[in-house]
């Protein structure tokens, strides 16, 4: 048997015993990144009352240009949410 095939019938296998298989719906994936920024941007930002631009944080705590505006996004919409 091909390891594809043997892999189908493993998977098969585990459905059939209740196995979750994968992440649940909804079920949201935290990183080291995110949770540091989680800690630091309301410390440090201006936007949030910090004394740091956003070019500076982002050169201080290492985070690419992509990932910075991802996470104030989502930091930003849940202090509106709150």
């Amino acid at each position: 048997m091909s390891h594809s095939e043997l892999t189908k019938i493993g998977l098969q296998r585990a459905r059939e015993r209740g196995v979750q298989l994968g992440r649940k719906k909804g079920e949201a994936l935290h990183s080291k990144k995110e949770d540091l920024a989680r800690e630091l941007m309301p410390k440090y930002l201006k936007t949030f009352g910090g004394t740091m631009t956003n070019n500076e944080f982002m050169q201080t705590f290492k985070f690419s240009n992509n990932t910075f505006y991802k996470y104030k996004k989502i930091i930003e919409q849940e202090i509106i949410d709150k």
